[in-house]
């Protein structure tokens, strides 16, 4: 199997699908994969799942160990440092300014064109036609879905862009979005059996409110009222109302089964419901919003201190992006201090990722293994986003950022497909290998050609901060390098 980075997180960002995924009889999908899964018992479906999440490691590291969850046990993984000599200098290389407008402009186009007229996305195409899609919705991407419509529209709007972003909305409050029972004061992001088509109790999912209050937010932006003020504090309720004192969240609500449950992997969505809350907390300053959303980073923070690396986690990037002009000027303690720590180190080991995957220049500028398209948006997504947040004594790390960044979205604009019907996606392996490359295990082999949703979603809004950032010129100008 090709060698490399960690396998960011966004890109199995609903562990109650993703990891309970193996209920359905023939699909495991932690990664999007395809797989005939019928006969296997439960617990050994996830022992695959989990063992394909941790095998996540950087291609200089030695063989993948068991890593515990934040607040559960703290092991140290080494990283071996590479030789400097031997590493790609990315100083100079620049982005097409031309290019990068063309490719969001196709993946603008993708994610419309995906968007049918009942607002409900086309979940999971494959380049083979032969190949069969097993019926399969994830609500958590459906609303990450509809924020990186709503990036794209802030960058160029359009009227085709807005409209698919309201069919989407109203696909989601009549689908999705409703009360808790016993509690008038909350409102939810639902995922129902009927909708996505997978046999499970209904619940709702932590991501999924998160990141719905992220696209509500994002949408009030484009057209205000859109969601009355009442109904997004009460998706914000619900997020407190699943918070633990110590910052950490509950999974899941799952009414069969008590209500609020512990699953492996809440602690990954902790900055979805951060990020959330700041975009409420900047149009409705009721200050539980910032407070709730600061416990949650910290406990990511602390948490995480004697992890190495630290998990690629790009939504807590995005927060502290939200986050540090919320609290400039106040006073600064250690806590506040240990979540600008986290947010360096995040970046740091991203980066250290990246440069571990330098060696064979198909894929450098990938961010996870195999030439891993999805993680490499989410990574841009989590390091672009940190670039604006960093300190200024940090000169050195954000200028590695937008090296490492130039490189990353130069890997993203000759993976994408430029023709024909999926014109504008990412397959979940980058097109510049051979989907039969002998080095790819089996299980990337058989998804190598598939195109999610959010494999669209990440890479585009990538592309959109890089894009700011190209036009704020801190990037040089992005002029051509030569011959693209």
């Amino acid at each position: 199997m090709l060698g490399g980075g960690r396998q960011a997180i966004a890109c199995c960002e609903d562990p109650t699908i993703e990891l309970n995924g193996v209920l359905m009889p023939k699909r495991v999908t932690v990664t999007g994969r395809i797989a005939a899964c019928r006969g296997i018992a439960w617990w050994g479906l996830l022992t695959i799942a989990l063992s394909c999440f941790l095998s996540c490691r950087p291609a200089s590291s030695p063989e993948p160990q068991e890593k515990t969850a934040p607040g559960q046990g703290k092991q140290q993984l080494p990283r071996q440092q590479i030789d400097p000599a031997k590493q790609i200098q990315w100083g100079n290389q620049k982005v097409d300014r031309q290019r990068l407008e063309r490719s969001i402009q196709l993946a603008t186009d993708y994610m419309v064109r995906a968007c049918d007229q009942q607002g409900h996305f086309e979940y999971l195409v494959h380049l083979d036609p032969q190949v069969k899609i097993y019926p399969e919705y994830n609500i958590v991407r459906h609303v990450g879905a509809m924020m990186g419509l709503a990036v794209a529209h802030q960058f160029k709007p359009a009227e085709e862009s807005k409209r698919a972003l309201l069919r989407a909305d109203r696909f989601l409050k009549e689908k999705c979005l409703g009360p808790v029972d016993g509690h008038p004061e909350l409102l939810a992001v639902w995922s129902r059996p009927e909708v996505t088509m997978v046999k499970h109790d209904v619940q709702a999912k932590l991501g999924g409110t998160g990141l719905g209050l992220v696209a509500l937010a994002y949408l009030e932006a484009i057209q205000p009222g859109t969601t009355s003020k009442q109904d997004l504090r009460k998706l914000a309720n619900f997020i407190l109302f699943m918070q633990k004192e110590d910052g950490d969240f509950y999974a899941n609500y799952i009414p069969a089964q008590g209500g609020r449950v512990d699953l492996p992997g809440a602690w990954m969505f902790s900055g979805e419901a951060a990020l959330g809350l700041l975009m409420l907390y900047e149009i409705d300053s009721d200050r539980r919003w910032l407070e709730a959303a600061e416990k949650a980073i910290y406990y990511l923070a602390e948490s995480q201190v004697d992890v190495v690396p630290t998990f690629a986690d790009q939504w807590v990037l995005q927060a502290g992006r939200r986050w540090v002009p919320l609290v400039k000027g106040s006073p600064f303690g250690p806590s506040r201090q240990q979540i600008m720590a986290h947010l360096t180190r995040t970046c740091q080991d991203m980066l250290a990722d990246q440069r571990a995957l330098q060696a064979d220049p198909r894929i450098a500028g990938c961010f996870a293994r195999a030439g891993i398209t999805c993680s490499t948006g989410t990574c841009l997504e989590g390091i672009l986003n940190a670039w604006s947040c960093l300190p200024d004594d940090q000169r050195l790390l954000k200028q590695q950022i937008l090296e490492g960044a130039t490189a990353g979205v130069d890997f993203l604009l000759k993976s994408q497909i430029r023709h024909g019907r999926c014109a504008g996606g990412w397959t979940f392996i980058t097109p510049l290998l051979s989907p039969d490359d002998a080095r790819l295990s089996p299980h990337f082999q058989a998804q190598a050609e598939e195109i999610r949703i959010d494999y669209v979603q990440h890479p585009l809004c990538a592309l959109v901060r890089y894009h700011e950032l190209l036009q704020q010129g801190v990037l040089g100008g992005g002029q051509p390098a030569g011959k693209q």
